[in-house]
């Protein structure tokens, strides 16, 4: 009886092995959230022509946002992967100008600003951005940010890369374009921290925004820059793995069938 006995506990442990084995395993994955445009908005801060940007009407510095968050996901930590895998597409807030050939009349863009030009005050800068498409990539030399137990993490541990996206300009009657592809810049904590929160079998990643500013130059060398700050928030569904506790139950129960056939 005692040999049975020896055998039940140590198959019972290799059971409880490969169950945390299994539900370790099963923690450590790359991703992908589905961003929900209607909680998903960013504004832009900025100058225009060494200026402070002003909007071009009601509305056109804000704009929501759809599109991916890629993140490794292990256990009570997040990643962001070093080389990106993000599509946060910026949709558009209004019609603004120029349009999108650079000419005095207005298109559709994500954002639309205004500011005098300095060199000539008395002629306005128009801007319209379009087609942006923003990355996040891992700001935290690769080690995982620690999700703490109310679900927050730092902001801080990712910054943003521009994939597309560009600047559709109208100085007096010069049209212009500046591309912002492979433009970067960090995040900070100044919005708050970030969060992932579990409902059922809905995880949600909210991803507070309050960025340093990405310069580019239309007239004079830095005369622009936009910076970025809201919130994105994106979804995913959470599959439940078999735990140990499932694993072990299999385990006892096939145990105590060969058990009952050897009586």
């Amino acid at each position: 009886m005692r040999k049975h006995l020896g055998r039940a506990v140590l198959t019972s442990a290799a059971f409880v092995t490969v169950g945390l084995a299994a539900s370790e395993f099963a923690a450590a994955a790359q991703v992908s959230y589905t961003i929900d445009p209607l909680q998903s908005t960013l504004t832009l801060l900025g100058n225009l022509s060494n200026s402070t940007a002003q909007q071009q009407g009601a509305g056109s510095l804000s704009t929501s946002f759809s599109g991916s968050v890629v993140a490794d996901r292990t256990g009570n930590t997040i990643l962001f992967p070093a080389n990106g895998g993000s599509a946060i597409n910026a949709l558009n807030s209004g019609s603004w100008r120029p349009d999108d050939n650079g000419f005095d009349d207005t298109d559709l863009a994500n954002y639309g600003r205004q500011a005098p030009w300095e060199i000539s005050p008395n002629i306005t800068v128009f801007e319209a951005i379009r087609g942006l498409v923003i990355d996040l990539w891992d700001d935290n030399f690769g080690v995982p940010a620690t999700i703490a137990a109310n679900g927050t993490f730092n902001s801080n541990s990712f910054f943003l890369h521009l994939d597309d996206g560009a600047s559709d300009l109208l100085i007096g009657n010069s049209p212009g374009i500046v591309s912002h592809v492979n433009k970067e810049t960090s995040n900070s904590n100044n919005n708050g921290l970030s969060s992932v929160t579990l409902d059922g079998t809905t995880e949600k990643l909210t991803l507070k925004f309050s960025t340093g500013g990405i310069g580019y130059s239309i007239s004079t060398p830095g005369d622009s820059s936009f910076s970025f700050t809201g919130t994105i928030v994106a979804t995913r569904t959470v599959i439940p793995e078999p735990g140990a506790g499932g694993l072990l139950a299999i385990g006892g129960a096939a145990l105590l069938g060969r058990r009952r056939r050897r009586v």
